[in-house]
């Protein structure tokens, strides 16, 4: 058994059964015990992505939501559910749905937490999975695995993103991939070297303007065939429970694909948007976790876009799991083609160059992402170290492996990287699921605390104690060098 085959097998045993009922059964739970938060506070998910304002000690909201989305969004809302379509049918959009859904629930617990854990290192704020687990639950152990495990993960996954783009570069303009490259690393270089703050920078003015253009792209597409709304839709839900004729027979595999290829792309459960989440300035760490939810919505929309690309023009084949296909559209298209077949069909010679702009502003900015998440990892390990130059010493060794790895990325074999990558994955959100569903009521006990505040007509304010959640120390400081007015009339409002 080579490499690929290998790395294969532990892949399916990773998001086997047992993952998809943790994964499917923490994000239902979640949902009901909230009450439906990412559909009830839907209003507030949107304020609290738009609203805010940046201080000097954190990023703003919106540049949270905005590292988050491109990291979320990545090669998963173009190659990504191309590629679970390929494996497991239109079905598997129906499971990448649902579980992106409910999964926002997931993002909300992880993100509040990231927040309420946080810690301030050289005047700056740094959360996540690793923070929490170690001071809300004290596995120092699992929290070092996590943060160990995940730094890997990124390392790896920065080369999935320049393989995607060089894949389709070269395909539509035979350009040479150490050019590809190259000229990606430089303009990672030029940006990531200038620290979280610089990326939020870039981030918030790459991620929208990506977001729109895709969207509406999909948006000219529904409209003009309009016609094949109803069996696009039909196919979906009929092939995710087995009813259509052809696709019947793997609906273990649309849930399977949906499941992985969700996670991969909208990363609720991962953890990751915790360690982004941590980062911003807010007034309470609720409002953070609402935004990280947003951004999980969001990535259902972009997947849309592409899934409607792709069926409206009837651009994907379907693989048999016995070999060969199930349905063979177009003879010879690989699923990282599908998309780009799909607006050629559409607009002949304007699909090539459109969606390779679109990958390059969806993975540039997704490696962006993924240097900010190895500092969290970098922070967690140097604890009172990273006072000093070693954090500096630490990251620049990192950000210049992640280059490389990006220039490596446009040579080495897009499916052992993809499943090593997913295996990683798999094992962070292991881990993670296990300690959010843990440390779950000091979330729920925030969500509480923020609507009470909401109801009481104030901007809310966090006060741990009166949440009776403790080891959140730093936001004393927080609240009163930061939030001294709110403070005043939280006290008004509660006697306090």
């Amino acid at each position: 058994m080579n490499m690929e085959h290998l790395a294969a097998a532990l892949d399916n045993f990773t998001w086997g059964p047992a993952m998809i009922v943790i994964m499917g059964v923490t994000a239902v739970f979640f949902t009901v015990l909230m009450g439906f938060p990412q559909i009830r506070l839907f209003r507030h998910l949107i304020i609290n992505t738009f609203g805010g304002n940046k201080k000097e000690n954190g990023i703003s909201p919106f540049q949270s939501f905005s590292i988050a989305l491109g990291g979320r969004v990545g090669t998963g809302t173009i190659t990504g559910t191309a590629g679970a379509i390929l494996a497991g049918g239109p079905g598997a959009v129906f499971w990448m749905w649902l579980i992106a859904l409910l999964g926002s629930a997931t993002a909300f617990v992880e993100s509040t937490l990231g927040q309420i854990f946080k810690k301030k290192i050289r005047g700056e704020y740094v959360g996540g999975p690793a923070f929490y687990i170690e001071t809300g639950l004290g596995w120092k152990k699992t929290a070092a695995v996590y943060a160990g495990v995940t730094a890997f993960f990124m390392l790896i996954f920065a080369s999935i993103q320049s393989n995607a783009f060089a894949s389709i570069v070269k395909s539509n303009f035979q350009v040479s991939s150490v050019l590809i490259g190259v000229a990606y690393a430089v303009l990672l270089f030029l940006v990531i070297f200038g620290g979280a703050k610089k990326i939020a920078k870039v981030a918030e003015v790459i991620v929208p303007f990506m977001t729109a253009g895709y969207i509406l792209l999909a948006l000219v597409m529904f409209i003009v065939n309009y016609q094949e709304i109803p069996h696009t839709f039909g196919m979906i839900f009929k092939s995710a429970f087995g009813i259509d004729a052809v696709f019947g027979g793997i609906v273990g595999n649309a849930i399977s694909w949906g499941f992985k290829r969700g996670s991969l792309s909208h990363e609720a459960g991962q953890g990751t948007g915790a360690m982004v989440s941590g980062t911003a300035e807010v007034s309470h760490p609720a409002k953070s976790g609402l935004a990280q939810a947003f951004s999980v919505i969001v990535t259902i929309l972009i997947s849309t876009a592409t899934v409607f690309m792709i069926f409206s023009t009837k651009s994907f084949n379907v693989a048999s799991p016995a070999g060969g296909f199930l349905m063979e559209n177009v003879k010879g298209l690989s699923s990282g083609g599908f998309t780009s077949y799909a607006i050629n069909s559409f607009v002949p010679g304007f699909g090539a160059v459109f969606i390779s702009v679109a990958m390059f502003l969806f993975t540039f900015t997704t490696v962006l992402a993924y240097s900010i998440y190895l500092e969290s990892s970098v922070v967690y390990f140097l604890k009172e170290k990273a006072e000093t130059a070693r954090l500096k010493q630490c990251m620049t060794v990192l950000n210049v492996l992640m280059i490389g790895m990006v220039v490596s990325g446009a040579f080495v074999s897009a499916d052992l990287v993809w499943s090593v990558a997913s295996i990683c994955s798999g094992i962070v959100s292991i881990i993670n699921l296990i300690s959010v569903f843990c440390l779950r009521k000091y979330a729920f006990a925030a969500l509480k605390d923020y609507e009470r505040q909401v109801k009481a007509g104030i901007d809310p304010v966090f006060v741990p104690k009166d949440c009776d959640i403790q080891h959140a120390e730093l936001w004393e400081r927080i609240v009163a060098e930061q939030y001294a007015d709110e403070k005043e009339e939280y006290g008004k409002v509660f006697g306090r």
